[in-house]
């Protein structure tokens, strides 16, 4: 059986949460503490990030491969690869819609909101 490597480091978070003298309420604040700052640690340590250029690239090269594929669709002479390039092409032309869609709206809702703090 193979061990996930991450393991070890799940056991010592949650081991705060081994506390029988606690109070239930502080038992449960000190593990939803351990482990929501292990996810944490271990997110930053396993997340990838893209250069800008190309994040910001990405739905327009889904959106000219979906293109692409059902532009072959129409070219290909075979029975079921285009059916394939069809609606994979389709579902790559989507996928950059909504994409773009959605960070233009985010953009858009950015820009309304008032970044000053509530302090000031």
């Amino acid at each position: 059986m193979v061990r996930d490597e991450g393991e070890a480091p799940f056991r010592q978070a949650v081991e705060p949460c081994r506390f029988s003298e606690l109070t239930a309420n502080r038992q449960a604040l000190l593990c939803y503490d351990a482990i929501t700052a292990f996810r944490r640690t271990r997110h930053n340590f396993l997340a990838m990030w893209l250069p800008r250029p190309f994040y910001e690239f990405l739905p327009y090269l889904y959106m000219a491969v979906g293109l692409a594929l059902l532009a072959a669709a129409w070219v290909t002479e075979v029975e079921t690869l285009p059916s394939v390039f069809m609606v994979v092409g389709a579902l790559s032309l989507m996928a950059g819609l909504v994409l773009w869609l959605r960070r233009k709206d985010y953009r858009t809702r950015q820009a309304q909101y008032n970044s000053r703090s509530l302090d000031e």
